[in-house]
């Protein structure tokens, strides 16, 4: 599916200079359980379509090689992402296509900086392409990633309850709280009662534990928590 998508990318009069990195196993992040290994790749390429153009083009792809709607996140046949073009910053509505719902187009992808399985093959073509985010180049970025302390986040759309169960794991694990900017707005967090806590922090023992090696293999203390996206801590 990979190679014969790279082939259409080829294949188009507006494509040009197109090269892949490798395909590499990658267990899923997010989505349902029980999900199979991804195997996941970067593409770069030179091209005269804009990007919501590009964009189109890859859905189309998407569409030619089988891909139908599905669970978010979920097993999918192949999908294609623009992640950078050029250092160009775009935020733009997308019309409907083939009866999809309207989309939006953001670029940088809003994901990609703090993602190995993406970071990993783009640094292989492209490790001198710079995020124009945060201005730091894509080599720069997965290095970043791979050295840096380990990052909780904690998210949902309560934030006065996210507030407050990020601070109880910091304490918890004497790790390192980060805030966001706007948090005098929504005061500062109050401590849960223990029943809460206890619950919450089961529910989250459990995820971890499916996430990461024994916990005896990395020391608690140097977590650092934080209850916003952690793309933005990169560009500080």
């Amino acid at each position: 599916q990979l190679n014969a998508a790279v082939e259409r990318i080829e294949k188009h009069p507006a494509v040009g200079n197109v090269s892949n990195s490798y395909w590499d196993a990658t267990r899923p992040i997010g989505g349902p359980a029980g999900q199979k290994e991804f195997l996941t790749g970067a593409v770069r390429l030179t091209t005269t379509l804009s990007p919501g153009e590009l964009l189109n083009l890859l859905k189309q792809i998407e569409r030619d090689l089988g891909r139908t709607l599905g669970e978010h996140w979920g097993p999918r046949i192949i999908d294609l992402d623009l992640l950078l073009y050029g250092r160009e910053i775009v935020d733009q509505a997308l019309a409907a296509q083939d009866g999809h719902e309207p989309s939006r187009l953001k670029v940088p992808h809003p994901r990609m900086a703090f993602r190995y399985f993406v970071l990993a093959p783009a640094a292989e073509i492209a490790k001198e392409m710079i995020h124009p985010v945060t201005g730091w180049a894509i080599g720069a970025l997965l290095d970043h990633v791979c050295c840096h302390a380990p990052l909780l986040v904690i998210g949902g759309s309560d934030r006065q309850r996210g507030s407050q169960l990020a601070g109880e794991l910091a304490r918890a694990i004497d790790g390192r709280l980060i805030r966001p900017a706007d948090v005098a707005d929504i005061g500062p967090p109050e401590p849960m009662r223990p029943e809460q806590f206890e619950r919450y922090a089961l529910e989250f023992t459990a995820a971890l534990n499916s996430l990461l090696p024994p916990a005896d293999s990395w020391p608690l203390n140097e977590w650092i928590v934080c209850e916003f996206d952690p793309a933005e801590t990169l560009s500080r």
